[in-house]
């Protein structure tokens, strides 16, 4: 069988198909293996997809991140666009949890923490994804997480190269926004569809469901969650808070989005975890408050010392033990002042006795 080459590539499998396209492992003589994104045959000769396919790897080429598939270059090669990308020796995260059904919470936290990373960086150079789901996430053999398919990512200044005012994205994560007023989103649509993504890490199964895209949508627009079974309280509220309905009471992005995970991760291994009242749980609405990052250390004393309110639930660090010391003393100085009256009014008596008798 002869081998075929595009340009100084030589392809070696077919390892993704998709609707703008098929993906190839390919091996540089000298540079190794590299994936290779082809525009599909019949959108090649479609002018507005050609250039949809160029705008994304201009958008791609400019991020530069650890957590973020790596292009490196645009070739055409007999009337054909080749996207040329850093190949990522493992699976998507799609495959992962079909393979596993749910991911353990650790390796979920892992590997979500790394696109977080990614997408805050893509953020930070005003990039939106829009289209963040598992499938477009891959993870290496050593557990590393990188984002892939920036194909309808759109720049913080509304440059698309879609339709205005297209539903693009796919159903299960898309955010209210994303479905109702598709030409107002911005960065925290991204941040909803990481919750989605989370849920889904953590249950094995995405938060709506439904007979067609209609219903799906229906549900992301009015209906809320339904809670996963073993996910602690802590970490659920933090998934309801960036899935939430109005984009202004979810995280402000993935960089806010990461410290919360952060902070999760420090309450789970120092502190105590405490069921909250149920006659309080309306009394708190406030998430975790992540540690200032240069904070001094009397504040961070300060606040170790102080209950952490996520959402209704209370986690005391232990069980404040100084409060029964606190009552003991009180209790003890009021029975010296008792004691200090007894005596003065025993000698008024004595002294008025003495008095009266000479």
């Amino acid at each position: 069988m002869s081998k075929r080459f595009v340009r100084e590539y030589e392809i070696l499998s077919v390892i993704g198909d998709g609707g703008m396209g098929k993906v190839f492992l390919a091996r540089h003589e000298y540079l190794g293996n590299f994936a290779i994104k082809m525009l599909a045959s019949q959108l090649n000769h479609d002018k507005s997809f050609r250039a949809r396919f160029i705008e994304e790897a201009k958008i791609h080429f400019k991020l530069v991140h650890d957590n973020i598939v790596r292009i490196h270059t645009l070739i055409e090669d007999r009337g054909r666009l080749f996207l040329v990308m850093e190949y990522v020796d493992g699976g998507s995260l799609d495959e992962l949890i079909q393979k596993n059904g749910k991911l353990t919470e650790n390796q979920a936290i892992s590997i979500f923490q790394d696109v977080l990373k990614g997408l805050d960086y893509a953020h930070r150079k005003g990039i939106i994804h829009r289209d963040i789901k598992p499938s477009n996430i891959l993870v290496s053999s050593d557990g590393t997480a990188k984002i892939m398919d920036f194909g309808i990512a759109i720049t913080a200044d509304g440059k698309r190269m879609t339709k205005t005012g297209t539903t693009l994205g796919t159903s299960w994560y898309m955010s209210p926004e994303q479905i109702q007023t598709p030409k107002a989103i911005d960065h925290r649509s991204d941040v909803y569809s990481m919750g989605a993504i989370l849920y889904e890490m953590l249950s094995g199964n995405v938060p709506f469901e439904g007979e067609n895209d209609f219903h799906i949508y229906q549900q992301h627009v009015n209906n809320p969650p339904k809670k996963i079974e073993c996910c602690s309280n802590i970490l659920w509220n933090i998934i309801n808070k960036a899935l939430e309905k109005n984009r202004d009471q979810r995280f402000d992005g993935c960089g806010l989005f990461l410290e919360y995970i952060h902070e999760f991760e420090r309450i789970q291994s120092t502190e105590k975890i405490t069921e909250p009242d149920s006659t309080t749980d309306n009394d708190h609405h406030n998430a975790i408050k992540p540690d200032e990052e240069n904070g001094s250390n009397e504040n961070n004393e300060a606040k170790n010392n102080t209950d952490i309110d996520i959402d209704g639930e209370l986690l005391d660090q232990d069980d404040h033990p100084n409060d029964n010391n606190g009552n003991y003393e009180t209790t003890e100085l009021s029975v010296h002042w008792f004691m200090y009256v007894v005596v003065i009014f025993l000698i008024f008596i004595i002294i008025y006795a003495i008095v009266s008798n000479g």
